[in-house]
């Protein structure tokens, strides 16, 4: 075959091809000028079944992200929630990097209080789309959001080391960081867990304690109190009116304070007479008995290393080793939870000071408990809401008390006549 007849041969199969595409083509916007005026027909007359099927053809032909979305929108719009959701997802995995199905699908998990899911939705976002403020916008409203935790109680302490001291009316048991109930309430008097170890009030006579509750040490000695085991392996009892400190034997040591606190930090505040000090871990004296109160919060004097101590009239900010911290005075304080701002009192209003000193939100506050985790619970008229460290209000709910969040997400809050825990969303696994 000589090489003209080959290249005619080529020829006319290339127009052949050219024509048979160029048929299939106008073939296929025909079909979808059709499937359109179909879908827009059927849109007018609220026929959405019909759409959704109109735009599942349509895709075949025309398989852009604007088909995809508008076929998510028919199954919201015929009712079928659960293929909507579907479809929001086909689109986010086609097109990862459009922001707009993200939102939608997070609003849709929004109106289902189903916050969890939009959360997680928020944390699979790719790197490109986390500063987007649409979806800051709408991730905000689950951000702070929270369910109730099952229990409810008639107090509860505040939550140190991890546990909390509760009470059902009856006898008192305690409850971990998640909230869960660890000890059911069998004690007449209890503390919190530092080491392990604690004093509980069992059956009138008190003794050290367990991790599951049970009596591990006992005197013969009738204390009327003892309370938490230190990690220096020290707690705070009282003998005959006298206060001092025991260890896990129960041996006794420096009975001849009026008051013992419990160590945290390697600290604890005393008490001799009307004037109080801080002592460290082996029981030697920080401090002279120079101050007129010191705050504690179930017995401790710290949580983070920061003391507040009154002298003179007024609360000042002192570190572990009694050194005094800025000049501002308070009327009251609340312990530092970790080291955000804590709440002060100063002309019988609340407001926050950081570890240096150093105010950071005005007074302005019925009440207040200190930050942590980018919250505190704050008074204003007779309910308690939340704030973040601008002063914004982040969680709007009205409670009758709230207390400082722990560090997975879990508040003691007041919910009419009892404590219950709630916890936020964004923080359950």
């Amino acid at each position: 075959m000589s090489k003209k007849i080959l290249s005619l041969i080529l020829c006319l199969l290339l127009v052949v091809t050219w024509a048979y595409v160029l048929k299939q083509t106008v073939e296929d916007t025909s079909t979808e000028k059709k499937l359109k005026a179909y879908i827009a027909e059927n849109e007018k007359k609220q026929l959405y079944k019909n759409v959704v099927t109109g735009y599942k053809e349509l895709i075949a032909y025309e398989a852009d992200i604007k088909n995809y979305k508008a076929l998510a929108e028919s199954y919201r719009n015929l009712g079928d929630l659960d293929a909507y959701e579907e479809a929001l997802k086909r689109v986010i995995s086609l097109f990862p990097e459009d922001n707009e199905a993200y939102c939608k699908l997070m609003e849709f998990y929004q109106q289902k209080k189903d916050h969890r899911s939009a959360i997680d939705i928020y944390g699979s976002l790719p790197e490109s789309l986390k500063d987007s403020d649409r979806i800051e916008k709408v991730f905000e409203k689950s951000r702070y959001a929270y369910g109730f935790l099952s229990s409810a109680y008639q107090s509860i302490s505040d939550m140190i080391c991890g546990n909390s001291v509760v009470f059902n009316g009856v006898a008192y048991g305690f409850i971990n960081s998640s909230g869960s109930e660890v000890i059911e309430p069998r004690f007449q008097a209890a503390n919190i867990y530092v080491n392990g170890n604690t004093g509980a009030n069992v059956d009138g006579k008190w003794y050290i304690v367990d991790s599951d509750g049970d009596k591990v040490s006992t005197s013969d000695d009738k204390f009327s109190f003892i309370g938490s085991l230190g990690k220096n392996g020290y707690a705070p009892a009282v003998l005959n009116g006298k206060a001092g400190y025991v260890d896990f034997s129960l041996k006794k040591y420096k009975f001849d304070y009026s008051y013992t606190g419990s160590f945290m930090e390697g600290i604890a505040a005393v008490k001799k007479g009307e004037k109080w000090a801080l002592i460290d871990e082996d029981l030697n004296m920080i401090t002279d008995f120079i101050y007129d109160d010191i705050k504690l919060e179930e017995g401790f004097c710290t949580k983070n290393g920061y003391v507040f101590a009154k002298k003179d009239g007024a609360y000042i900010l002192l570190d572990k080793n009694g050194k005094r911290i800025g000049k501002e005075s308070f009327e009251d304080a609340k312990l530092f939870e970790k080291d955000e701002p804590a709440a002060v009192k100063k002309e019988n209003m609340w407001g926050f000071v950081d570890t240096e000193g150093k105010i950071k939100i005005k007074y302005q506050y019925e009440d207040a408990y200190s930050f942590h985790m980018g919250l505190a619970p704050v008074k204003e008229g007779n309910t308690y809401r939340y704030i973040n460290e601008k002063g914004a209000v982040k969680i709007m709910t009205e409670f009758n008390d709230a207390r400082p969040f722990n560090e997975n997400g879990i508040a003691v809050v007041k919910n009419g006549e009892l404590y219950r825990l709630i916890q936020m969303y964004i923080y359950q696994v």
